[in-house]
């Protein structure tokens, strides 16, 4: 893992970091060397929105998305990104028209790879956008804001860790996209210092869900994964470039944020696997988000628990299927499933982030004991023998530190013990009271998949 431990204090200028990046860090010609200096011309609009509006959308990201003014007179230029991080400048520049419209015609190595379009004004409005070219030689990017630009510093930093040859290998413009909310822009964008922290942690989750599946021996094919990624994120950015209000930005972002949870199942992974994966990655991200500022903590925290709690809400109905559940059962816990995603997304506090959480978690119960035909005191148990290996998990992950060499491998370790012991325990406890060998089974990997939420 490559770590950068020289960090700028407060706000720095699109400007000053183009120039450190590209002279401190420099550009290796090997990687990424896109279509050789050929043209790209890309459209777009340069916004700026009311941060307070839209606080009861229907996604994650649709808060500040209901009022976007343009932005006139910006001077747009851009900048390859590479796979390790590193950026080159590209020939061409604009200024965007009173609606804030620009077509910037670009030039140079990787212009037709991936692009950070960047917008500045005279009086410090800045902003950015990653665009996915994918060889074209013209095409409308997402709309340039202060969220693009939160997402687009978050990804650069994230390059820069993950030890990854290409762009749809290790951390993927999907993966900032989805755990960057719109909410805590503001906050990323006024310090290199949480872009670089935020970037640390999604590169050391990625890379987890790749130890998770080695150490587990799970048969996953890791490019397909991130090519599906890399598709996702193209489609992603051809919704909004095209949107024409909140609404379909808001819709935008929800199938974002339902193709990246279903990333690995639409690819041959079991749900409960799929489930596990994204539980050990989002680790690493609640990890981080603790030490930071306590709304840019809840933002975290809020994208992180709305990927693993829906994922773990689809393996918990596709395991119970499975066992041949009512498909009364399935409704009432898709029901449940529906409920829990739209009340993480509303929330604006971990308190009800855990509530949604909490309210869910007592549904599966209710369920299960139902479908197993036990009564509380029976699965009660089953989780008192699951709370050594649940704490054991949490204190191996408190003395990880992120910045350090080695995390992704521990917490994928500590992840992949934590299941197989859980499960052998809580197996033991239902077979002890009653259940047959088969029912305790599916019991216990229902019951262990949820403790993790708790």
């Amino acid at each position: 893992m490559k770590t950068n431990i020289c960090y700028s204090m407060g706000k720095i200028t699109l400007a000053i970091l183009a120039t450190i990046i590209i002279y401190g860090t420099g550009c290796d010609s090997s990687v990424d060397s896109g279509n050789g200096g050929d043209s790209v011309t890309l459209s777009g609009r340069v916004a700026e929105y009311d941060e307070t509006a839209g606080k009861a959308g229907n996604s994650m990201q649709a808060s500040s998305l209901t009022s976007m003014n343009g932005v006139e007179g910006a001077v747009v230029t851009a900048t390859a990104i590479h796979a390790d991080g590193s950026v080159s400048a590209l020939d061409g520049q604009a200024t965007t028209n009173a609606e804030g419209e620009f077509t910037l015609v670009v030039e140079g190595e990787g212009a037709a790879d991936h692009v950070r379009v960047l917008a500045e004004t005279e009086d410090g409005f800045e902003a950015s956008a990653v665009v996915q070219v994918n060889g074209q030689s013209s095409l409308n990017t997402r709309p340039i804001t202060s969220a693009s630009h939160a997402q687009a510093s978050v990804y650069v930093a994230a390059k820069a860790e993950d030890d990854a040859e290409s762009h749809d290998e290790g951390v993927t413009k999907a993966d900032a996209s989805v755990i960057v909310h719109v909410d805590a822009a503001s906050e990323i964008n006024s310090s290199a210092n949480v872009a670089q922290d935020i970037g640390t942690a999604l590169a050391g989750a990625v890379k987890a869900q790749g130890e998770f599946r080695s150490q587990t021996n799970a048969d996953i094919d890791m490019s397909a994964i991130g090519n599906a990624k890399v598709d996702a994120y193209s489609r992603f950015q051809s919704a909004l470039s095209t949107s024409a209000g909140s609404t379909a930005r808001a819709n935008a972002y929800v199938e974002l944020e339902n193709d990246y949870v279903t990333i690995f199942s639409d690819n041959g992974v079991d749900f409960e696997t799929q489930a596990k994966l994204h539980q050990t990655g989002s680790a690493l991200l609640l990890k981080a988000g603790k030490n930071m500022s306590g709304h840019v903590e809840t933002s975290i925290r809020k994208q992180a628990e709305l990927v693993r709690a829906h994922a773990t809400a689809l393996a918990v109905e596709a395991m119970l299927e499975a066992e041949g559940a009512s498909q009364a059962r399935l409704d009432a816990l898709a029901d449940a499933r529906v409920t829990l995603v739209a009340e993480i997304r509303a929330a604006t506090s971990a308190e009800t982030i855990a509530e949604a959480i909490a309210t869910y978690r007592a549904s599966v119960h209710a369920e299960t004991e139902a479908h197993y035909s036990i009564d509380a005191s029976i699965l009660a148990a089953a989780e008192a023998q699951i709370e050594s290996s649940y704490t054991l998990l949490n204190e191996t992950l408190a003395n990880l530190s992120i910045l350090l060499g080695g995390v992704a491998e521990a917490t994928a370790e500590a992840f992949a013990g934590f299941y197989a012991s859980a499960q052998a325990d809580a197996k033991a406890s239902f077979e002890h009271s009653g259940l047959s060998e088969a029912e305790a089974e599916s019991a216990a990997e229902v019951v262990v998949l949820l403790y993790v939420l708790k």
